[in-house]
């Protein structure tokens, strides 16, 4: 224990360094300031539990000192002694939550005795604190726990018991009887991909809501993006107040987020049972796929089976043989429009109208002799089609961005010259490269074989023939305008056997690279 001494009388300062016993009342360390600048460096410096001060002192006071200590946030229980029976010192060393306040003289065994008073106090204060530190650390560590136990209760192959005895020795355990609400709320919103800032926001309303009610969830477990699983304990077998509180975060979601949010729960399931109703809660969303901003009963939900049907293919067939998209994509928003108002749109529906649609355009394709896999080889692609099943707006964004990409490729097609013309950018852009009708065709999303007909019909020569002509024409370009080594060109132009090079070039032009570069000097 360290005490730090303070006042302009050095008489008074060693009196008390030599009337007082430190070490009877656990005091090891004496440090002496003689001015309240002085204490202040002392205290920057050191490690202080008692600071026993004079008030009157030049410059800035006793009290003043103690008022830095406060704005500095050390905790240091601190003494005032004084000459002067000031009730105006008393009240403001009061205030200041000063611990002891006296006058002087005062006999050093009934100083040392608010001394080790002081020591009590100081002891008594770390012990608080280190109660404080190691409750916050306790409570933290606890909810961790809890996360980890309700995760692996519901999400893992671990058997029950084997969950419940790992709860036990993190602190966690619940009685047979507890009885428990699942909920999975899922944020749903137009951008493609969930904005941080929406999942941030979304989690700040569902805590502030919930600490409003009094209601504190035993874990909120993440599921994926936008979506987590809650798991409350059920207090008097009453949930009302929690499902108000779940209708106003959704309509909460809805005015601040402008975003949608479903909630699907099952109310009181004991602890052995949770990870099977965890499950069906997951068929529940995963069937669902047209509720928007509500509260769903799992336990309540019907199940009911596809009913789509087929009898459409064969007209959209016909429109997507004339070209009508548009109108084709129409019939297909009407026919998913009319299932969800019959209340027989579900998943099954869409995953058996996905596949038939679909196919129906990749055929339409492959008749094209257009690469399917590599038309739709993008990021938002794949994030659509992992979207189309979640709800009927997904579905019909999804089928609606395949069935513009696919167009668009067959008017870019159409119109061969922007065809060729790409293909002759991009051999004139990758002339050191290793080049082939094969990474032509990949390029342009078209079947090698297809592109190299259309490629025949356009220009008159094959893809390898115009391929040559470029590099030579470029290789004589180089020849011509720079000084570049001959071997250095052949591999600019994608020759890497310069023999074989010098053979190609005096074929095209009757002379060698180094004699057509001496004659084109010559001739200057």
């Amino acid at each position: 224990m360290t005490i730090l001494i303070v006042d302009d009388d050095i008489d008074i300062v060693e009196g008390i360094m030599s009337g007082v016993d430190f070490a009877a009342i656990n005091i090891d360390t004496v440090l002496c300031a003689y001015s309240a600048a002085q204490a202040k460096d002392i205290l920057l410096t050191e490690q202080v539990d008692i600071m026993l001060t004079d008030i009157e002192m030049p410059n800035e006071s006793g009290l003043d000192l103690l008022s830095w200590v406060r704005g500095s946030g050390y905790d240091i229980v601190s003494m005032f002694c004084t000459s002067f029976a000031d009730f105006n010192y008393a009240k403001k060393a009061v205030e200041m939550h000063s611990f002891d306040y006296f006058l002087k003289p005062i006999s050093y065994s009934a100083l040392q005795a608010r001394l080790a008073a002081a020591v009590e106090e100081s002891q008594r204060n770390k012990n608080i604190e280190k109660y404080k530190q190691y409750s916050s650390y306790w409570l933290s560590s606890q909810k961790d726990n809890k996360q980890n136990f309700w995760t692996s209760m519901l999400f893992s192959a671990q058997g029950l018991a084997e969950t419940q005895r790992a709860g036990v020795e993190n602190g966690i355990e619940y009685s047979d009887d507890d009885k428990f609400t699942l909920c999975a709320v899922f944020l749903n919103d137009e951008e493609l991909i969930l904005p941080q800032w929406k999942i941030y926001g979304f989690r700040n309303i569902a805590e502030e809501l919930l600490d409003e009610s009094g209601i504190e969830p035993e874990a909120m477990i993440p599921i994926s993006s936008g979506r987590w699983m809650l798991v409350f304990r059920v207090e008097n077998d009453d949930n009302t107040k929690l499902l108000q509180t779940l209708a106003r975060l959704v309509k909460c979601t809805k005015d601040y987020l402008e975003s949608s949010l479903n909630c699907y729960y099952i109310t009181d399931s004991l602890l052995a049972d949770t990870r099977r109703q965890q499950v069906l809660i997951k068929d529940v969303y995963s069937d669902d796929v047209t509720s928007k901003n509500k509260l769903i009963d799992a336990g309540k939900y019907e199940f009911i089976p596809s009913s789509y049907s087929t009898e459409n293919i064969a007209k959209w067939e016909m429109l997507l043989s004339a070209g009508k998209k548009d109108e084709l994509l129409s019939q297909i928003d009407a026919y998913v429009d009319a299932a969800a108002e019959r209340g027989q749109l579900n998943y099954l529906f869409l995953r058996a109208m996905r596949l038939d649609v679909i196919q129906m355009l990749y055929i339409l394709l492959d008749k094209k002799e257009i690469n399917v896999h590599k038309l739709f080889l993008s990021q938002t692609y794949d994030l659509l089609i992992g979207q189309s099943l979640l709800s009927a707006e997904k579905f019909k964004r999804y089928i609606r961005f395949a069935f513009d990409t696919a167009f668009d490729y067959i008017e870019f097609t159409a119109a061969s010259q922007s065809v060729i013309g790409q293909v002759k950018d991009f051999i004139r852009l990758n002339l050191s490269e290793e080049i082939n009708r094969t990474t032509i065709a990949s390029k342009v999303f078209l079947n090698p074989d297809y592109l190299a007909r259309l490629f025949k019909k356009e220009t008159g020569m094959s893809i390898g023939a115009y391929l040559q002509e470029t590099r030579i024409a470029e290789a004589q370009k180089l020849l011509l305008r720079t000084t570049t080594p001959v071997n250095e060109i052949a591999q600019m132009v994608g020759y890497d056997n310069f023999s074989y090079f010098s053979h190609v070039f005096r074929t095209k032009t009757g002379a060698t690279p180094n004699e057509y570069r001496k004659k084109a000097i010559d001739n200057v």
